[in-house]
């Protein structure tokens, strides 16, 4: 699904895809912007980030560019 979110930058609400990280392997990226959630607390990846779930299972954003 998606999720409304206000982009500071625009002014204006955006749609952003969600992601289920119970779904994630390691080595699965995730482009941006995107929502990561699970239990207990989401995960708001910018449109300056990409994510990655490492070998430990640890999630991991990294800067573009």
């Amino acid at each position: 699904g998606t999720r409304a979110v206000f982009d500071g930058r625009s002014g204006r609400r955006t749609e952003v895809p969600l992601y289920a990280r119970a779904d994630f392997t390691p080595g699965a990226t995730v482009a941006s912007p995107a929502i990561i959630v699970e239990e207990g607390t989401s995960t708001f990846v910018s449109q300056a980030f990409e994510a990655m779930l490492d070998g430990g299972g640890a999630l991991v954003l990294e800067r573009r560019g």
